[in-house]
């Protein structure tokens, strides 16, 4: 979801937290007793009762200073009341010599600390999960690499000792962030959020975050999870002292569930913050983590959020690693991936798949035929081939359940089913613009909320990820079997190879009546020797009834139809002329015989992105190069061809519309590749384009679609030779620090695929199923290709369609 900004890349705290800021940019902000009865534990005591026991004496020794009966509390200093430490608020106590924020700040722990005493005079059974503590300049140890030093941080209580667990972010319950002046609010708050997403990220057992900001005496309530992020409005801690000791009392006794722990997933060396074995329970099983495969979390605060662990189930004594548990948030009616799974696994066998056609026996036999009356064409008919083999074996999945058994829900059970209003107002957290370039001012602060149907008195230009309707997700968890994922495979032959087994997959699933829906390099893997489909969270039967507003698929691979949302092509013609798109585009579109909905072609499409993709992402080995070839503009057309954004305009489009833009494109690659491919990708995007201009929307795929896009253009791939050899971009992980040579710790790892713009979800929210599995890795075996599999060279116009078919427009 994050964009080509040059500061991504700068490799800052600094420019990381602004660039996540900026993304966000309006947090909805709620009254404080809506945000204390919906976002916060219970408190775990009378108030008045613990109010009146604060104002009595004091029961902690403040650190350095001698012990005082002094109460921390004070209700009757001239009827204003206040706590003793900031009887001064902090912006005057900063006037002091030798006065620091850190300094001034530390007396929170004091007050805490007796807030904990007080409690636990009135209930000797309650049980203290955690203790504040100032953190001053200290970075904190984590998987994932920040150098952010939170003010001060609620350090886990070990269960067995009762004793801190060591200040790592793992063990950092909650995040406080202190300014001094008033004026710096706007700081605190970034500095906050970066915190909140720094342990979601890094913490695997985060389901989500709390934290406070402190300015002056000027209190915020924070909470963020995988839908949402809330603020509360403005509180003062003096003032509204009895708030204050309210919130210090919940957070210190709230169970570790309570504090947005997972009670599933269970860390096995706490002391260890690099570590990544965890012991994670799926239903009845449970399982030991070896490695983080890929962790969308690191980039992505909000949305699916998968995780994919390598794994053996715990009772397994040979401790085999060939699982890959898949962890992430899903939109709350989605079906289990594993239920969708098996429903095709059972379909597949009650099938009947002697009713295809054979496939050509070659491209000359193609195109001496007229196929487009006989049956749909099987690319592997009569081959006896087990056609549930094109799909990853998945072996269990579960919806995460919560210790009193509800399943994990965003709204329902994170905010006890509170759901934002429309109408409600937003906390700005990036500065304001005006918009005259000229008289732009950037604030420190902006006081006040804003509506959504009010215009801003300072309007800025994006609109900030919760200018939407915030939805609900459901935490989700699959096992499924090792593969490697295309990406990921350096052979050009057997990448695709993989991919046309994927596109066999896909002529399986389509014959059943469903829709892959996100279909890329990240989901195709190589399994047994065999390209296999993944990731069916978005895959729909046709006849599903559900509906969601949000394009899927990842947006390098997406069809042009999905990206737009609409048809390609304008049906209001009476005549029924095809458009001849080779003379530029029609922007009519007003008029349709049916609604535009995802199609069969859609995922076909994909297969095609996914082909170009290969050759122009990658360039070949040098013993495979040979003049003319130039390799800045082969670099540079991969930019074009892939902007990693969702990209209405013509200029992605016009490679699958336009004849001419795409051998320009193609014309670029090294000479062996240019011979061996331009023909099949002209055959391929002739044969979609011939599709996507259809008079009738009704009108099915040509019979032979899925042989042309499998046989014909990945055939051809695999007959080049040598491994693909990946361009170097700058790192395309823009919210992941540079270390210094001097740092503690370095983070395990980042999310792979360093393209040069980064891949967003369609919904513009989160990152689709480009959730890439990457480094979902087991030894593959070399694909071997029998003289059956050879595909010739093909020359000349016509071979672009059967010369049996009579031509009706140029494409």
């Amino acid at each position: 979801m994050f964009g080509d900004d040059p500061a991504f890349r700068e490799g800052s705290v600094d420019s990381a937290r602004k660039a996540l800021c900026d993304i966000i940019r309006d947090v909805p902000e709620i009254s404080v007793d809506d945000f204390l009865d919906y976002y916060m534990p219970e408190a775990p005591v009378d108030l008045d009762k613990l109010v009146d026991k604060l104002a009595e004496r004091s029961r902690v020794r403040v650190n350095s200073k001698p012990f005082t009966f002094t109460a921390p509390l004070s209700l009757d200093l001239q009827g204003s009341a206040h706590w003793t430490a900031y009887r001064k608020p902090p912006v005057k106590r900063a006037q002091r010599r030798g006065s620091t924020e850190m300094t001034i700040f530390a007396d929170l722990e004091n007050i805490a600390a007796q807030v904990v005493k007080c409690c636990l005079e009135l209930n000797g059974n309650l049980k203290q999960t955690n203790v504040l503590q100032s953190n001053g300049s200290k970075s904190l140890a984590s998987q994932i690499y920040t150098s952010a030093k939170p003010d001060g941080i609620r350090i886990l209580l070990d269960p067995q000792t009762n004793g801190k667990l060591k200040a790592f972010w793992d063990n950092a319950a909650v995040t406080e962030e202190y300014k001094v002046a008033e004026g710096d609010a706007l700081d605190n708050y970034q500095k906050l959020v970066w915190n909140l997403f720094q342990s979601l990220r890094t913490d695997a057992r985060r389901r989500f975050v709390m934290g406070l900001t402190i300015t002056n005496t000027t209190v915020r309530l924070w909470h963020m999870n995988r839908e949402l992020l809330v603020v509360s409005k403005p509180f003062d801690m003096n003032k509204s002292y009895r708030t204050f000791a309210d919130v210090y009392a919940r957070l210190s006794f709230a169970t570790l569930e309570q504090l947005g722990y997972d009670h599933t997933i269970e860390k096995l060396h706490l002391n260890l913050p690099k570590d990544v074995r965890y012991r994670i329970w799926i239903e009845e099983n449970s399982y030991i983590t070896t490695d983080i495969l890929a962790n969308y979390a690191a980039q992505d605060p909000f949305g699916r959020c998968t995780r994919v662990f390598q794994a053996y189930k715990e009772d397994d004594p040979r401790k085999s690693a060939h699982f890959a548990i898949k962890d992430g948030w899903l939109e709350r009616d989605r079906e289990l991936e594993y239920d969708t799974y098996k429903d095709i696994m059972e379909e597949i066998e009650l099938h009947d798949w002697t009713k295809y056609s054979p496939p050509p026996n070659d491209i000359k036999d193609y195109l001496a035929q007229d196929w487009t009356t006989r049956p749909t064409i099987d690319p592997r008919h009569g081959t006896g081939v087990d056609r549930r083999k094109f799909f990853i074996p998945i072996q269990a999945a579960s919806r995460v359940h919560t210790e009193d058994g509800r399943i994990d829900d965003t709204v329902a059970v994170m905010a006890d089913d509170h759901i934002i209003p429309a109408s409600n107002g937003y906390l700005p957290i990036v500065p304001a613009m005006s918009d005259d370039p000229k008289k732009r001012t950037h604030t420190s602060q902006q006081s006040g909320t804003r509506g959504n149907e009010k215009k801003r008195a300072e309007p800025r230009h994006k609109r900030g990820c919760f200018e939407r309707k915030i939805g609900a997700r459901v935490h989700h968890r699959t096992v499924m079997k090792l593969g490697e994922p295309l990406n990921k495979i350096e052979s050009i032959a057997d990448a695709y190879a993989t991919l046309q087994d994927a596109t066999y997959g896909l002529f399986i699933l389509h014959q059943l009546g469903y829709r892959h829906r996100d279909v890329s390099p990240y989901n195709i893997l190589r399994h047994a020797g065999l390209g296999v489909l993944a990731d069916f969270e978005y895959t729909k039967h046709v006849s599903s009834r559900s509906r969601h507003s949000m394009r899927t698929g990842t947006p390098n691979f997406m069809a042009v139809e999905v990206m737009m949302g609409d048809f390609l092509h304008s049906r209001d013609q009476q005549d029924g002329e095809v458009e001849d798109w080779t003379e530029g585009e029609s922007d009519d579109r007003t008029s349709s015989v049916a609604a535009w909905e995802y199609d069969y072609a859609h995922d076909l499409e994909s297969i095609y992105w996914i082909s170009l993709w290969l050759v122009f992402r990658h360039t070949a080995q040098p013993r495979f190069l040979c003049q003319p070839y130039n390799h800045q503009a082969h670099e540079n057309t991969y930019t074009k061809l892939f902007p990693g954004v969702i990209d209405t305009s013509t200029r992605r489009k016009s490679y699958l519309t336009k004849k001419v833009d795409l051998l320009n494109a193609i014309d670029v690659l090294p000479p062996a590749w240019i011979t061996a491919l331009r023909k099949p990708f002209r055959i391929a995007r002739f044969n979609l384009m011939e599709y996507y201009q259809r008079p009738d929307v009704r009108q099915p795929l040509k019979p032979t679609m899925w042989w042309l896009m499998g046989h014909v253009l990945c055939g051809a791939g695999q007959q080049l030779g040598g491994d693909l050899v990946p361009f170097s971009f700058p790192q395309r992980a823009v919210l992941l620090e540079k270390e210094t040579s001097n740092a503690e710790q370095s983070y395990l790892s980042s999310p792979s695929r360093p393209d040069p713009a980064l891949d967003v979800d369609a919904s513009g929210s989160e990152l689709s199923d480009e959730e890439d599995p990457s480094r979902i890795a087991a030894a593959s075996t070399k694909r071997g290709r029998s003289k059956k599999d050879e595909f010739p060279l093909l020359d000349g116009d016509e071979h672009e369609r059967p010369v049996v078919k009579k031509r009706r427009g140029a494409l």
